[in-house]
């Protein structure tokens, strides 16, 4: 299996000529906009929501999507077999076509079945996650019931460039590695990221002799 994504204050306040103090910057409340649809700090929230920061998702090493939403509360998951195989997230209980799943405030859904292919959506490429448990019908549809996913990607921020990449390599022959570069130019934001991960995985049926196949 391999898969490859490609996208698109301090102060210092004099006191007396010898010292000085200095004064650190406060501490903004935390934003959420899923709950709403509109900016909304996390204590004024009345909706279940969690928040997923880039450094837990940096902290998940060599693991998936999936892997890190079946660590909240209130989610369930299951997967088909090893990396690469279909994954389904459920949010307390519901279906799996009752969550809706937005990438940048897109809905990514499929238009048949309703449900989201997890297994695509890489890890290296996510910012933060939005994880709203209630019913959202009122504001994202009859197909909110469960509740609703918000993936943030990366992008750039202030006026400076950044560029990044890691590699690893694990076994069963498992290689990965991303890299990418994200700007911000006045109002624009922009990046762009390539990741691959290519991986010969287990047999789903170990039973020798009758399952010898490298599957």
């Amino acid at each position: 299996m391999k898969k490859i994504t490609l996208l698109g204050l301090m102060a210092a306040l004099p006191i007396n000529t010898f010292a000085a103090e200095t004064l650190a910057t406060p501490d903004l409340d935390e934003v959420v906009v899923t709950a709403s649809r509109t900016a909304q700090s996390t204590k004024t929230v009345t909706g279940d929501i969690t928040v997923i920061d880039s450094e837990e998702i940096n902290r998940l090493q060599g693991g998936s999507l999936a892997d890190l939403l079946r660590l909240q509360p209130g989610v369930q998951s299951y997967s088909n077999g090893g990396m690469g195989t279909s994954s389904n997230i459920t949010l307390r209980g519901t279906n799996d076509n009752q969550l809706i799943v937005l990438v940048d405030g897109v809905r990514i859904n499929s238009g048949t079945t309703g449900t989201t292919a997890f297994e695509n959506i890489p890890l290296a490429l996510i910012d933060r996650i939005e994880i709203l448990r209630s019913p959202a019908s009122s504001l994202y549809g009859s197909d909110a019931i469960g509740g609703v996913i918000q993936i943030f990607t990366k992008r750039g921020s202030g006026n400076k460039t950044h560029i990044y990449g890691t590699v690893g390599a694990g076994s069963y022959d498992t290689y990965t590695g991303n890299a990418g570069i994200d700007t911000a130019y006045k109002a624009l934001k922009l990046g762009a990221q390539i990741s691959s991960y290519d991986t010969r995985g287990i047999s789903a049926k170990k039973r020798p002799p009758l399952n010898v196949d490298k599957d």
